[in-house]
């Protein structure tokens, strides 16, 4: 059996991750400024929010809200916002 986290055809087998084509964040700047006031805190810590330098981008890739940095398709959580 494939590890879905290593095999690029099963990238996205999780609902959480499919792009939704053709979707866009409905008011970008509010989902970027509430992703990292709000969610990001909470989910990450303080701490590590700063000792890290991943732009907001960066981080809305590894929450799985955007499908790449160059790619700001929504996916499946991404278009909730």
């Amino acid at each position: 059996m494939s590890d879905p986290y290593s095999d690029p055809e099963l990238a996205f087998d999780s609902y959480d991750a499919e792009p939704v084509p053709g979707a866009r964040a409905r008011r970008r700047d509010l989902l970027v400024g509430r992703f990292m006031d709000e969610y990001l805190p909470a989910a990450v810590g303080v701490k590590i929010l700063k000792a890290t330098d991943r732009t907001a981008e960066e981080w809305l890739v590894a929450a799985k809200m955007i499908v790449a940095v160059d790619d700001p398709t929504p996916t499946v959580p991404g278009c909730w916002c």
